[in-house]
């Protein structure tokens, strides 16, 4: 018996003479994707949290291909990136938590944030 490729199957890896993939070179996400960060209407945000304080920021590029949130019971989209992409994570939270996580300031490794004690 044969059966029809997917078309996602297709784009995920590298191909073998007769249009197989031989292993995955994608890593998946379930998210609410809308416009990223800045104007290029190549860039997009991935809310993973639906609440809206994580999300991933990443480009068309990077992406393979995406099974649209009208197709899902939450609206939720899912998408297949490139294992390699570079995409940046975002979380937010109040300022005083993260000053007091000690986190290292990325310009100088030698400073840290920290809550005044007044």
């Amino acid at each position: 018996m044969a059966f029809d490729y997917d078309d996602v199957a297709l784009k995920l890896g590298p191909k073998q003479a007769d249009g197989t993939v031989t292993h995955s070179e994608a890593v998946t996400f379930r998210g609410w994707l809308g416009p990223g960060e800045g104007a290029a209407s190549t860039n997009y945000r991935l809310y993973v949290s639906p609440w809206g304080e994580r999300w991933l920021e990443l480009t068309e590029s990077d992406i393979v291909h995406q099974q649209p949130g009208n197709q899902s019971e939450d609206g939720s989209s899912i998408i297949w990136v490139k294992a390699e992409a570079r995409i940046t994570s975002c979380r937010t939270d109040k300022a005083s938590d993260i000053a007091k996580k000690d986190i290292d300031d990325p310009d100088d490794p030698t400073l840290r944030a920290r809550i005044p004690k007044y």
